[in-house]
């Protein structure tokens, strides 16, 4: 059934968006990034440079946008959708901290949210993880972590058990003193 945006939009946007749907199907990280007013030699270096890093940068209508990401995990995006917007994309995870570097480099573009395998992140989360040395990293971390749980509730466990038997000696022995 089609959507009441995508009837309104005139026919050359409906291609667009079926285009820009089917694109985003290869890339695993997509950066939404604010843009202010740029000269287009300037956004066509940066492009460029970006390229060069493996990021693939774009600039599509909000409306386009906003019925792309209808009816997906991304339609929680759409508040972000209300200016002049432009789209990096990467088809490899560690590709973050490049749009990190990105952020910093260029003070006419600003990522305000960063979308890995169809899940959202703030900028804050993802300046933590860009600070790890390697993403690949991240599940041996979390591997590590919890095998360390129980570990720790055995040691505390038996802490609790070693002092409860102290104690009950403890008793024992002044109860033999007191007969």
């Amino acid at each position: 059934m089609l959507n009441a945006v995508y009837v309104q939009m005139p026919p050359i946007e409906q291609a667009l968006g079926r285009l820009v749907k089917n694109m985003m199907r290869s890339y695993r990280v997509m950066a939404v990034c604010q843009m202010n007013p740029v000269d287009g030699r300037t956004f066509w270096l940066a492009r460029n440079q970006m390229r060069l890093q493996g990021l693939e940068t774009k600039y599509y209508g909000n409306r386009v946008m906003k019925w792309v990401f209808e009816g997906t995990p991304l339609q929680t995006l759409e508040p972000l959708l209300v200016s002049s917007n432009c789209y990096i994309f990467a088809k490899e995870l560690d590709s973050i901290k490049q749009i990190v570097s990105c952020a910093q480099k260029y003070n006419w573009m600003t990522p305000i949210a960063v979308v890995m395998d169809d899940r959202i992140f703030s900028m804050a989360e993802i300046q933590k993880l860009a600070q790890l040395s390697s993403l690949s990293m991240l599940p041996a971390q979390t591997v590590a972590v919890l095998a360390s749980i129980p570990r720790q509730a055995t040691q505390a466990l038996d802490h609790h058990a070693r002092n409860l038997v102290a104690s009950l000696g403890h008793i024992a022995n002044m109860k033999k003193d007191e007969s």
